[in-house]
């Protein structure tokens, strides 16, 4: 409890804070994103790039990941589709409520809960979470939600902007780049971990 106490004692600061109009409007969309294309992607790379590649990277956890997450997809997907063929607006229902079962909140409470509680070891399945989650199962989501939103044909624009909006996302990019690290087993540069331990724990 006195480990992750803290943790939710900032969420409960910051809706206290929204609500009594301490913090003028439109600032969690600044706050979200720093976090996003800063915080996180830093905590991220300095976690996985100072950890041994076997650590950062076990191929039998990704692939239980991939596997239970793509089996709850598709059973949610399929559940969806026969007890409840009905679209919200333009949306796919069924994609919507797959996605909704099988992508969490990793990155802004499962990450940060992890690290505290296991350290820096925890990066690496925190990782290969992130990746099942994100690129994998949203990004397939996504483009059967785009889908049906284009009357059920296949556009390459849907297809396109996932993929642009996986190329983009700077926690990918953070993964990536420590495990290159990570695999060629050479420290971070000076320079580079000092913003990484700087930036990372906010």
């Amino acid at each position: 409890m006195a480990i992750t106490l803290p943790l939710w004692a900032v969420v409960a600061l910051g809706l206290v804070m929204m609500r009594s109009g301490l913090l003028p409007a439109g600032t969690p969309q600044v706050l979200n994103a720093f976090a996003f294309w800063v915080a996180l992607p830093a905590l991220v790379l300095g976690a996985i790039a100072s950890q041994p590649l076997a650590t950062a990277f076990e191929p039998l956890f990704f692939a239980g990941m991939l596997t239970s997450g793509g089996v709850v997809f598709a059973a949610v997907w399929f559940a969806s589709r026969r007890f409840r063929p009905t679209k919200l607006g333009t949306c796919d229902d069924a994609a919507t409520h797959a996605i909704t079962a099988t992508v969490s909140n990793l990155g802004y409470l499962g990450l940060p809960l992890a690290l505290t509680l296991f350290g820096p070891r925890a990066a690496g399945p925190m990782a290969m979470a992130i990746l099942t989650e994100v690129a994998i199962l949203l990004s397939i989501g996504m483009v059967r939600a785009g889908r049906r939103a284009a009357g059920g044909t296949a556009p390459g624009s849907s297809v396109q902007a996932v993929l642009g909006s996986v190329r983009t996302n700077p926690v990918l990019w953070a993964i990536a780049i420590g495990l290159l690290f990570s695999a060629q087993a050479v420290p971070l540069p000076g320079l580079l971990q000092r913003l990484v331990d700087f930036v990372g724990p906010a």
